[in-house]
């Protein structure tokens, strides 16, 4: 790795300053890649860290749209050779696979001293990059139009069962990505086995005439339009759709003894990376209190910096919005996304042949 940073910056020590905030040496002639989700994601990523990024670097960036599977495919099947990108985002349970596959660098804290300010539940995988945002599944709901039928709020799965409900239950496809971290929850609850599908098959087979929505834009129009009543779904989800919909709320649900699936958005490097030094600076960027706060209010997406959640959670009309509290924190189930990525193949053969209909 050393001979990485000698070949784009000269010495070790001008690395060092990189991760200080200072100008990395002939940086004006480097281009990172940012592999990152689109839309209003990427116009958080390029309005609250690329400026930063640039001030620190000289460095330009360059982003490449997409998914996180489709993240992954591409760099499997570069095999560490001319990576198409140098930085990637996803959720941890992706993070999960490449780690196993060998796709990611591990990180030196180091480089990137910003590391030391998160919450301790954000180191997910020991030596690799920490969790930057933490997504909260639990249950959304209109609590004006379950006022109206006479329903009281949820406090758990059990009520997607409802029979007031009928037809206005709202559920995620498989492939939709916030059912992974839906599933592993109700798995948990109702089995004691975040990877066992069975009785969450059979039990949302109970839930009558489901709207199925196979991502967000579906679920914000239908929302809005007032046919979806109830949803599994992130909190970030909730800033959105208070939007149009001022009365939605969110509960995190039971499992076990914890409340609500914590699920990350990592920022990893990617191995065979020929910029690791700007991707150092890259993540530092990410990982500053600033950064963070604003991000987080841009996204919906609560932080994971210790300064940035006091911060939001000081403030009473933004708190509502995010998990600030580190008790809450700390309550939160944590998959064990190892076991579920091996066993997420056979939740979608038995998820078709259960929930198609």
């Amino acid at each position: 790795m050393i001979t990485k940073r000698h070949l784009i910056l000269g010495t070790a020590a001008t690395a060092g300053l990189a991760s200080l905030g200072m100008p990395l040496a002939r940086a004006q002639s480097k281009t990172l890649r940012v592999s990152t989700y689109g839309g209003s994601w990427l116009e958080a990523v390029k309005k609250d860290i690329e400026p930063r990024f640039k001030e620190r670097t000289g460095a330009s960036v360059e982003y490449i749209v997409g998914g996180p599977r489709e993240s992954l495919g591409k760099l499997l099947a570069a095999k560490g050779q001319n990576v198409p990108f140098d930085i990637v985002e996803w959720p941890d349970d992706i993070q999960a696979e490449a780690v196993k596959q060998g796709l990611v660098e591990s990180v030196d804290r180091a480089q990137v001293p910003n590391i030391g300010n998160l919450q301790p539940e954000a180191t997910l995988r020991k030596g690799y990059s920490p969790a930057a945002s933490w997504v909260i599944s639990g249950l959304i709901y209109n609590g004006a139009k379950l006022k109206e039928a006479g329903i009281s709020a949820p406090a758990g799965y059990e009520a997607l069962m409802e029979p007031r409900l009928a037809g206005h239950v709202a559920l995620p496809d498989i492939r939709n990505p916030v059912t992974v971290a839906f599933l592993a929850g109700l798995n948990k609850q109702l089995s004691g086995n975040e990877t066992e599908i069975d009785k969450s098959l059979a039990f949302l087979q109970g839930v009558k005439d489901p709207i199925f929505y196979p991502n967000f834009a579906v679920l914000q129009s239908r929302f809005a339009a007032g046919d979806i009543w109830l949803v599994p779904g992130n909190l970030a989800y909730v800033v959105r759709l208070r939007s149009a919909t001022p009365e939605t709320e969110f509960v995190r649900p039971q499992i076990g003894n914890r409340r609500a699936v914590a699920q990350a958005n990592i920022v990893d490097i990617v191995k065979g990376t020929p910029e690791r030094a700007l991707a150092e600076a890259w993540l530092n960027v990410v990982f500053d209190a600033d950064v963070e706060y604003a991000f987080a209010r841009a996204t919906g997406y609560a932080p994971t910096q210790l300064l940035a959640a006091q911060r939001l959670g000081a403030d009473p009309k933004l708190a509502r919005g995010f998990l600030t509290d580190p008790h809450d924190v700390a309550g939160l189930f944590f998959p064990d996304w190892d076991q579920v990525n091996a066993a997420y193949p056979q939740w979608i053969e038995k998820w078709n042949r259960a929930m198609r209909r």
